[in-house]
Parts: structure tokens; C-alpha cells; sequence
């Protein structure tokens, strides 16, 4: 059996929160790492982390990458909680079992990003529409032309309920509170609206 060295047991704790990760020769601390900021960890990372990551040469500035990434989410490390990656879990396995579309995890969703950075929201409205669509000529048939139903969701997250960090943050680029809309179709969704919420929702989590 394969003996894990201290780092890399703290860089599995940290990722998954168990050492239920590959036993491979291969398998290694940087390589976790990569692993996991392509999960649904992407959706909370900054861009000067991404920057970062792409520095991480050895096993222990992988596992301090991963200590410095929490601690600065952390309001208070002077205690041994983390809220921050408390909720990070909480909200992932969520997503994971509200959102997943075929074999797409739930969390690496936009809907699944949506809930991991804002949580539930306030209000939730769904609408249907006609939309049109067409099959472009193949050599066998001519193009064909057709109408079909897609699904609206649209999340809104008042301002008053938000963090005051992130309240503050989309007040000064002028919106009023917190919408996002997504496109519901069979095998996929997509943003309609408020990508550029979710940035400002993981810069407002960054406590220092």
C-alpha cells in the first residue's frame, strides 16, 4: 500500500474532505490541485488565484496554495471553522443533486455556480417560450425549420439579503439587486443573464 506523505494528506483533506482520491504513482498534490480548481472550486476563484495556480511548482506550495485560498475566505482563522468551505460543501452536494443534466455534474452547471456563490434564492420564476429552430441541409434532406418550447428560470436575490460586500459591489455598477437568468433546455443550460453577478459574488467572499 502506498504511503500518502503529510502533504499530500493535507492537500486531500482540503479538496475533498477525505482521502477517497486516486492511490496511482501519478497521482500527486499538484496534480490534485489542478484537478480540483477545474471542479466546481472554479466558480469561486479570482483571477490573481488562477494566475497563481499556474506558479505552483512543488507539493508544499500546492497544499499552501490551498491553505492561503481558504484562510482568505475564512472570517475569522483564529478558530479551526471555516464557514466559508463549510458551505462551500453544503452548497456543492446541493447543486450536485438539484442541477446535474446528463453526465454533468449538477455543480458544474451555471445553475449549480449560481447556487454555490448566491445560495437559494428570494424569489424564482419559471416561463415558457416559443422559439424557432432549424436543422441545416445535410446531403441526404433539405434543411428543416420547426418550433419549440424552452424553459426561462430567472433567480433574484434583493439587495438587502445579500453580503453587504457583494450589495455594495453591484450598487456601484448600477444594479438594484441581484437577477439571474438561465436557459432550460432537455440535455443543457446557459447563462441569459447575470454571468458577470457571479464574478462579483466571488470577489465579495474574499474576506482579506
Amino acid at each position: 500500500m502506498m504511503r500518502r506523505s503529510p502533504v499530500w494528506i493535507a492537500v486531500a483533506l482540503l479538496v475533498g474532505g477525505s482521502l477517497s482520491l486516486p492511490a496511482s504513482s501519478s497521482a500527486n498534490p499538484r496534480k490534485t490541485l489542478r484537478e480540483w480548481a477545474r471542479g466546481p472550486a472554479h466558480w469561486l476563484m479570482l483571477p490573481e488565484e488562477k494566475r497563481a495556480l499556474r506558479a505552483v511548482r512543488t507539493d508544499e506550495e500546492a497544499a499552501q496554495f490551498l491553505i492561503d485560498f481558504w484562510q482568505r475566505r475564512d472570517p475569522d482563522p483564529s478558530d479551526s471553522i471555516n464557514p466559508a468551505q463549510e458551505q462551500f460543501w453544503e452548497r456543492l452536494e446541493a447543486a450536485d443533486r438539484l442541477y446535474g443534466q446528463g453526465r454533468k455534474r449538477g455543480s458544474m452547471t451555471p445553475r449549480g455556480g449560481a447556487l454555490i456563490l448566491f445560495g437559494a434564492a428570494s424569489v424564482l420564476r419559471l416561463s415558457q417560450h416559443t422559439a424557432p429552430s432549424w436543422s441545416p441541409r445535410s446531403p441526404a434532406r433539405s434543411p428543416t425549420f420547426d418550433v419549440t418550447q424552452v424553459t426561462v428560470e430567472e433567480w433574484e436575490y434583493p439587495a438587502d439579503e445579500l453580503h453587504p460586500r457583494l450589495a455594495t459591489l453591484i450598487r456601484h455598477e448600477g444594479y438594484e439587486r441581484a437577477v439571474l437568468k438561465f436557459l432550460i433546455e432537455a440535455d443543457r443550460t446557459t447563462f441569459m443573464e447575470g454571468e458577470r453577478l457571479l464574478e462579483l459574488a466571488a470577489q465579495a467572499a474574499v474576506e482579506r
